[in-house]
């Protein structure tokens, strides 16, 4: 099952887990927040960070965006994407 909200220059998606992913509560699904303002996405992947886990660096990716994971302090895991046209 997947999301999508829309709000000015970011879209925030969310997804459910995989079938077939053991069932934890508060990590079975994901977010994603992507768009155009690096420092704006850059200064939200770093709160996110904060107490947290970054499970993958946001830096620049072979499809040309800055793309970072992250697992914040409640447990909930973040995807942001910061397009680079």
């Amino acid at each position: 099952m997947q999301a999508q909200l829309v709000s000015g220059d970011m879209t925030i998606m969310a997804s459910d887990g995989r079938p077939d992913a053991e069932l934890h509560p508060g990590d079975n699904f994901s977010l994603s927040i992507s768009g155009d303002d690096d420092e704006r996405l850059s200064e939200i992947f770093n709160k996110l960070a904060e107490g947290g886990k970054v499970t993958m660096a946001l830096e620049k990716q072979v499809w040309g965006d800055k793309f970072g994971s992250v697992q914040d302090k409640y447990g909930m895991s973040w995807m942001i994407n910061i397009n680079h046209e």
